[in-house]
């Protein structure tokens, strides 16, 4: 039994392949843009975080070579220091920092 295919069908076939092929290379090209936004935001964030913890540390360690004097002139205690520090440089929350990597990848997008 022998199955032969038409010079129509064998182009249909080819061009089923191609089409397939294309809409595979294009779903590849989307989900790697997407990994590398994601990653971008995973970078940004991080950078973020580590510029306020260098922030927090230097105020700390301002603060923390004052007198006890001076800092209760400025209302402060020692033991207050790192909560003050806190309240001063707080980390982004994730929601702010999701909101915001959208809106700037949204408007890479228009660009």
């Amino acid at each position: 039994m022998t199955t032969e295919f038409s010079g129509n069908s064998s182009r249909s076939l080819n061009t089923n392949y191609a089409r397939i092929q294309a809409e595979a290379s294009q779903l590849r090209a989307e989900e790697l843009l997407r990994m590398i936004h994601g990653t971008a935001a995973l970078v940004r964030n991080a950078v973020s975080r580590l510029a306020i913890w260098y922030k927090r540390q230097r105020l700390f360690e301002e603060l923390d070579g004052l007198s006890d004097y001076v800092l209760a002139d400025m209302g402060m205690s020692r033991d207050s220091l790192r909560t003050t520090v806190k309240k001063s440089y707080p980390y982004p929350s994730a929601t702010s920092v999701a909101a915001a990597n959208d809106d700037r990848d949204q408007r890479q997008i228009a660009a």
